[in-house]
């Protein structure tokens, strides 16, 4: 059975460690890269993951089956755009691709993002990157929300 949930803060290391791992499948699938990641101090991904499970502009998911956590995605919804939900970090593990993790994820975070009051959901995507566009699906009539 497929669980998506949200990230809670002290699982800030779970989350490294598959935030890292998506950078190390998909490298080109994101704007930010493994060896720029991996330095970064346990600090950083203890805030992040803290500020963004208070913060009300975030959700953190996870995605999981059983005990594996094998998908992630990430929205926020900025301050001075209040009506437009940005969808970042979007990735399941390869070994769990072509089950639904990834619309369950979408579909999750678009749930969110509509109530968070967004009326517009961005995706950015790399050239190419079939599986992400793959995801727009009926309900997202040019990223807007249904």
């Amino acid at each position: 059975m497929i669980v998506i949930r949200r990230i809670e803060p002290q699982e800030w290391s779970k989350y490294r460690e598959l935030r890292l791992r998506s950078l190390q499948d998909s490298p080109n699938a994101f704007g930010s890269t493994y060896s720029l990641e991996v330095a970064r101090p346990d600090e950083v991904w203890t805030t992040r993951v803290r500020d963004a499970a208070a913060s009300g502009q975030d959700i953190a998911l996870f995605a999981q089956i059983g005990s594996d956590l094998c998908g992630l995605t990430w929205c926020k919804v900025f301050p001075e755009s209040p009506s437009v939900a940005n969808l970042f970090q979007m990735w399941v593990a390869p070994e769990y691709r072509q089950i639904g993790i990834g619309a369950r994820l979408l579909t999750e975070a678009i749930a969110w993002a509509a109530s968070s009051g967004a009326k517009l959901l961005r995706l950015g995507v790399t050239e190419g990157d079939t599986p992400a566009v793959r995801l727009n699906r009926p309900g997202l009539d040019g990223g807007q929300l249904a």
